[in-house]
């Protein structure tokens, strides 16, 4: 075999823990995969005793960060640390030392990939984050080289396991979104402060990464529009239900004549859809291309240390196996800045008020819609019991109409006396959810 290939991490959390567990077990298939045998060099932890008997008998192991990116015997450099300023600053230190990356960090990657990669290139190594997108779902690897030839035109998923578990919880218990979000926290699938996950950020930060893959744009996530699951309540999910729908937080893109159109948001989807049926706190990610128009299908656990860690070993195997090459381009083409371009098209929508009942309402709210243009489809005020009559739930939906001016409208309607709480909206999967086609009046 070929002389060994060096492995340095820094961070030994859930993740890191179990790549130096299957670094240090010396796995052979790993080795014959990169052709050469993969070694585990030296570990940066905070506090090397919390380590408990890995430290107790490994303690050579561990080592301080400037240690580990100046030791011309270590190939490459993994961060696990999390978090953006150490991170970042190791990162670079170790590529200016000569030494290939290895991360998970979204956050960082998300919004400093340019200068990282840039430095990556101008130090002739290689620089891979498969793990910051979807655990353990190889997709950026796999829109990379497996989708090298085609023109993708659509890419949008589930990729964010904590927001997917609290809905599904939601809608299969019937348990409102915070008794699903303490759930979700028991068991490990939320952190403890969870407003990165439930706002949308997370999503938002993995969408960037996506779009840069995808179509060689970047887009910071900043510039995306996200809403976040958080105004989602149980008779969101109970109405969405009754439509044959389920609520999934959904991170979208599509580019149109070079033009790219991204979101994250809740979104209405065909509950036997493949969106629909992705489960509790899976990940999918659907690719649509010129040559493949139905689209590619991934799922697979987005989180976690196992699957996690398996996408960071691959990246190791992959660097080690070309390791003679230098610098790789880790989307494999070149990516561009670029601007998300505003949502000019015309969508279907569901609208919930909380509103006190009086006379006249729906003529107010009508009013409005029609003063924007916007098409009512249906309205639904459910049975409810007499004491809701100052906080009743009223459900609309409309179709035919932008995303910007629903929005304008809401707030109109929203200042209207009636309001209980701000009317929340939220998009369907299909646009033409309401049409009736031949192949479906055949069917029915």
């Amino acid at each position: 075999m070929a002389e060994s290939f060096s492995v340095a991490i820094l961070g030994q959390g859930t993740v890191g823990s179990e790549v130096v567990n299957a670094l240090h077990q010396d796995h052979p298939d790993l080795d014959d995969k990169a052709g050469k045998p993969i070694k585990l060099k030296a570990i940066h932890r905070r506090v090397p005793r919390s380590a408990g008997n890995f430290y107790q008998q490994n303690p050579c192991l561990y080592r301080n960060i400037a240690d580990i990116v100046s030791d011309g015997g270590i190939d490459c450099v993994c961060e696990l640390m999390g978090g953006i300023d150490a991170a970042r600053n190791a990162i670079q230190d170790a590529m200016r030392s000569g030494k290939h990356v290895v991360s998970a960090n979204k956050a960082l990657f998300a919004s400093h990939w340019p200068e990282l990669v840039a430095l990556a290139e101008q130090n002739n190594v290689q620089l891979r984050f498969e793990a910051a997108v979807a655990g353990g779902v190889p997709v950026l690897n796999a829109i990379a080289t497996g989708s090298a030839s085609e023109n993708i035109c659509q890419i949008r998923g589930i990729i964010n396991g904590t927001t997917n578990f609290i809905l599904t919880e939601m809608e299969r218990n019937g348990t409102d979104y915070q008794e699903a979000l303490a759930k979700a926290k028991h068991l490990g699938y939320a952190e403890a402060d969870e407003s990165a996950d439930v706002r949308g950020d997370d999503a938002c930060q993995k969408l960037s990464l996506l779009i840069a893959h995808a179509f060689g744009k970047h887009i910071p996530p900043d510039d995306i529009p996200t809403m976040g699951i958080d105004r989602v309540s149980l008779k969101d999910i109970e109405q969405a239900s009754s439509m044959g729908c389920r609520i999934k937080l959904v991170a979208r893109a599509e580019q149109i004549d070079g033009h790219v159109i991204a979101r994250v948001g809740p979104e209405l989807v065909i509950a036997d859809s493949p969106l629909g049926l992705v489960p509790r706190n899976l990940n999918a990610v659907e690719v649509k291309s010129n040559l493949n128009t139905t689209g590619n299908f991934y799922q697979g656990e987005g989180a976690g240390g196992k699957p996690t860690a398996a996408s960071v070993l691959t990246d190791i195997v992959n660097i080690a196996r070309q390791s003679d090459r230098g610098y790789v381009p880790p989307f494999g083409r070149s990516v561009q800045t670029a601007e998300n371009c505003p949502d000019a098209h015309n969508h279907a929508f569901y609208v919930r008020f909380v509103i006190r009942d009086a006379v006249g309402i729906i003529h107010d709210m009508t009013g409005v819609l029609k003063k924007h243009n916007i098409s009512l489809n249906s309205i639904v005020q459910l049975p409810y019991p007499e004491g809701e009559r100052a906080h009743l739930p009223f459900f609309i939906t409309v179709e035919d109409t932008t995303e910007e001016n629903l929005r304008r409208a809401l707030d109109e309607i929203g200042d209207l006396p009636f309001n209980m709480e701000k009317p929340h909206y939220m998009r369907f999967e299909r646009d033409d959810m309401w049409i009736r086609h031949d192949a479906d009046t055949a069917n029915a």
